[in-house]
């Protein structure tokens, strides 16, 4: 046995040279408004062979609709070099505020702090990065609507004002088993209720399926 390992009160492991942590990359906020494609490029490409998650959260102008987003990193491993969102409800949105992650801690610097390293010698945590901290995962939804080609469905999560959703794992279209063509979008109602929405032949199989995180920064 060698290396750290740091657990909370309830026994949960928080800091280790075993596992490693998400930190964050780059953050932001856009203005959207009635923008269907945004572009968001980082100040410093991504050098992890793994692509940044990206996490959204939506300041709105209107809270009488639902906002639905799909996003697609761009770039290529060793080379990440933004996302590009869709914004499915032109009308809602004034504000986007992001932030990307990898499962890495930045590159270190300064002269103090603590650094960690596993045991290929490897950096895997050091004091200056900031951590991003999964607060929910939603694996429970319920339909709300399906008319055989747009389907919603809802959580029953309501966002907090210090979380955002993760956004990235719904990008591309997808090739159905019906032959068609699927979309998939991360959706807020006109509550903050979290939602997913498919368009394409819609079946509720499979759909608890696919999770949808909720982070905060720390």
């Amino acid at each position: 046995m060698f290396g750290l390992r740091v657990t909370n009160n309830s026994g949960v492991v928080q800091v280790s040279s075993e596992k490693p942590y998400m930190s964050l990359h780059a953050e932001g906020y856009q203005a959207i408004g009635s923008t269907y494609r945004t572009t968001i490029t980082f100040a410093q490409p991504c050098t992890t062979t793994q692509p940044p998650i990206i996490f959204i959260r939506a300041e709105r102008g209107s809270q009488s609709e639902q906002t639905s987003f799909k996003c697609g990193v761009t770039g290529s491993p060793g080379n990440w070099t933004g996302f590009v969102l869709i914004n499915g409800n032109t009308t809602q949105v004034n504000y986007l505020y992001w932030f990307a992650a990898v499962w890495r801690p930045l590159t270190a610097s300064g002269n103090y702090g603590m650094r960690i390293r596993d045991a290929n010698g490897e950096v895997c945590f050091h004091a200056s990065s900031q951590l991003i901290k999964f607060s929910r995962v939603i694996t429970a939804w319920t339909e709300l609507y399906n008319d055989g080609f747009v389907a919603t469905f809802g959580s029953g999560i309501i966002i907090s004002s210090d979380e955002y959703m993760m956004a990235s794992h719904c990008h591309t279209s997808m090739v159905s088993c019906y032959g068609g063509i699927q979309h998939i979008g991360v959706t807020l109602d006109a509550d903050g209720q979290v939602m997913i929405t498919f368009t394409g032949h819609v079946t509720t199989s499979g759909v608890g399926y696919l999770p949808v995180l909720l982070a905060k920064k720390s």
